[in-house]
């Protein structure tokens, strides 16, 4: 099977499932790797753009990416708390409206929890015959010449070589492949930590008709941000020093307490699903092709990480 491959892609995330599968519309004979053994359950971004949706709307996957969103307004939402959305403001953040879309285009942005978007992705991946996607298999080195690729991956059984005419790196900023053929960050910006905690609670209840993709809250201890993922699912986050906090700000009695300063509601009581410490910064690379090599998208390896 291997030796019948014509593109190897590292990474089964948005930007690597969304690259095999218009490969595999075009009849290129391509395989994911992945290293994760199932997708991740995690809410992480949810923010699908207008030209994304286009591209979901031309592969007949619109309605069924929407199923797994909410209908709110893309800009993001400035408040004291929660419930106070009433005398909050919108902040322009470059999305188009509803309505501005509907000048220019059939459909629109939406928010869609990329634990949704996924497994879409890859289900209809897996109905195009020219594409097959591994899982629990890491890439760990990758050498390429004017004639093809090889690719040392690593799994169960040990370590084994793909051959391939191009290999695609979506295995984001912590890129294997960008590091194994010497593409270096022409722009490295690290700007902190947030924390960030996946939650459940019923807080559409108390926002009534301010329904926001962010919800940015001024009036807590420290500064906050709600962002919805479904009927009742929720990522939370928070400034982060480390200087200042640490391990006991994890627990989640403290988390719940400052959720509930920023929702401005002493009696919610969230169900958390898991609590960490998240960088966040802005990376690019010199350039995005050495040979057979391309590189690709984003995905942000440390959201991966569940603390509690």
């Amino acid at each position: 099977m291997d030796g019948d491959v014509q593109v190897v892609i590292a990474g089964a995330g948005p930007a690597g499932l969304t690259a095999a599968i218009e490969l595999a519309r075009a009849g290129v004979r391509t395989l994911v790797l992945e290293r994760r053994p199932r997708a991740s359950a995690t809410p992480r971004a949810t923010g699908l753009s207008l030209a994304t949706m286009e591209l979901l709307r031309s592969w007949g996957l619109e309605d069924r990416a929407r199923a797994g969103g909410i209908e709110v307004r893309m800009s993001p939402w400035l408040c004291r708390t929660l419930a106070e959305a009433a005398g909050g403001r919108s902040i322009d953040a470059g999305f188009p409206t509803r309505e501005q879309s509907a000048l220019i285009s059939p459909t629109a942005p939406a928010c869609v929890p990329q634990s949704h978007l996924e497994p879409v992705l890859e289900a209809h991946l897996g109905s195009l015959g020219s594409a097959r996607v591994e899982r629990g298999v890491e890439v760990v080195g990758a050498d390429h010449g004017p004639d093809g690729v090889r690719v040392t991956v690593r799994d169960d059984g040990g370590e084994r070589q793909v051959d391939a005419e191009y290999l695609i790196a979506a295995d984001g900023i912590h890129s294997t492949v960008r590091q194994a053929v010497g593409i270096p960050l022409g722009l490295r910006g690290e700007h902190g930590e947030r924390l960030a905690a996946a939650f459940r609670a019923p807080l559409w209840d108390r926002l009534g008709e301010y329904r926001s993709a962010i919800y940015v809250i001024t009036g807590a201890p420290r500064e906050c941000f709600f962002v919805p993922a479904g009927p009742e699912r929720w990522v939370f986050g928070a400034t982060w020093d480390p200087a200042r906090h640490g391990p006991a700000d994890l627990a989640p009695e403290r988390v719940r307490a400052l959720m509930r300063e920023a929702a401005g509601d002493v009696a919610l009581e969230p169900r958390i699903d898991w609590i960490g410490v998240v960088p966040y910064g802005v990376h690019l690379a010199e350039r995005f092709r050495d040979g057979r090599v391309l590189l690709v998208g984003w995905r942000d390896a440390d959201s991966d990480q569940e603390l509690r």
